[in-house]
């Protein structure tokens, strides 16, 4: 068994073209030292920070941990808050961010080996 405290995992930026406006951070709670299954990463957005359209090669789940964001895809735009829990299908055209008003964290579950493609 291993626990990670959220609090005490390092974060660092993560920026590029997933990320084009920045304010987003992140930090790897299950990384491959870990898992050789899953990885979980605490994704943190700053009030109005989003990120591109994209894909992952595998389903992606997001657990919204604080604030209050919005997830889309090509035909959909909802509100999610703590608690909500969303799916991403392996190819859904997607992206997620916080509110303008609000700063938002996420934590990412994906399969170890997912790719993620900025459409």
């Amino acid at each position: 068994m291993k626990i990670v405290r959220v609090d005490s995992a390092s974060q660092e930026a993560f920026e590029g073209a997933l990320f084009p406006a920045g304010g987003v951070a992140r930090q790897s709670l299950v990384g491959a030292a870990d898992s050789p299954q899953l990885s979980v990463t605490l994704i943190a957005f700053a009030k109005g920070a989003l990120n591109a359209f994209h894909t992952h090669s595998q389903d992606q789940v997001i657990v919204v941990a604080s604030g209050t964001g919005v997830v889309a895809t090509e035909t959909e735009v909802r509100e999610v808050s703590v608690g909500d829990v969303v799916l991403f299908s392996a190819g859904e055209k997607h992206w997620h961010a916080a509110c303008a008003a609000c700063a938002v964290n996420f934590f990412s579950i994906t399969p170890k080996g997912t790719t993620t493609t900025v459409c």
